[in-house]
């Protein structure tokens, strides 16, 4: 992709977006190109997102360009070594087995009051996001979390495409009225045995937004240690 390996960075692309991610091994110059190449390539329609770390250089050309500055995204590495086993008993229903409409009812509530902010996309679309990006055998990942009858929320442990061991997590949240009540962390924590054991996953890399304050704590009570922040740009085209 003028000049540079394309396969250096992570591309996620779905009818209305383009996403970029993994750019820390570019330089400026690589970037704005990069920026360029991806704007030529967007649609009408299409929500074009980068993910930058520091690069003020870059940060005034893509400014100038049409992105926008948005949000900052921390990044987080657990090497799944200590992971204590489950201090609760919770049941853990796949999407096969409860049903998409179900499973996209009690993960809508888990976006509810989020710190990461209101979505723009429908459920649907999400879905559709979480089928494009995992692939086959994503229903494995969509986990719905029950206590006794009731749900908790969802969890989506994964391993990161292109590679054989990288675990992540699509998405992780409570309900509403289950926050609050020091469920999280051992969720969160089940959630990392998952990856390790039933995927065999080597280590877990998460991100989430710099104002999500519970989940930047929840990384760290788990074992993750911060590895680098990235600021979106984006640009509708």
């Amino acid at each position: 992709m003028n000049g540079f390996n394309c396969h250096s960075v992570k591309r996620i692309e779905g009818e209305k977006y383009i996403t970029i991610e993994d750019t820390g091994k570019l330089s400026t110059p690589e970037i704005c190109s990069l920026a360029d190449r991806i704007d030529q390539e967007a649609v009408p329609g299409q929500l074009v997102t980068l993910m930058v770390g520091n690069h003020p250089a870059a940060e005034k050309y893509l400014l100038n360009t049409g992105f926008s500055k948005h949000n900052r995204t921390v990044f987080y590495r657990n090497p799944l070594k200590s992971l204590p086993s489950p201090a609760a008993s919770f049941t853990w229903k796949k999407v096969s087995d409860i049903g998409e409409p179900l499973f996209k009812e009690i993960w809508e509530r888990s976006m509810e009051g989020s710190p990461n902010g209101e979505s723009n996309q429908t459920m649907d679309e999400h879905m559709d996001s979480v089928k494009q990006e995992l692939g086959k055998g994503y229903e494995h990942s969509c986990l719905a979390i029950y206590e006794k009858e009731g749900p908790m929320g969802v969890a989506m442990p994964h391993i990161e495409l292109g590679t054989e061991d990288e675990g992540r997590v699509f998405y992780f949240g409570l309900i509403p009225e289950e926050r609050g009540k020091g469920k999280g962390t051992p969720v969160f924590t089940e959630t990392l045995r998952r990856l390790k054991y039933d995927f065999r996953a080597a280590c877990h890399v998460g991100s989430t937004s710099i104002q999500n304050k519970p989940m930047l704590r929840l990384f760290e009570k788990t074992g993750g240690a911060q590895e680098r922040i990235v600021t979106a740009y984006k640009k509708q085209k």
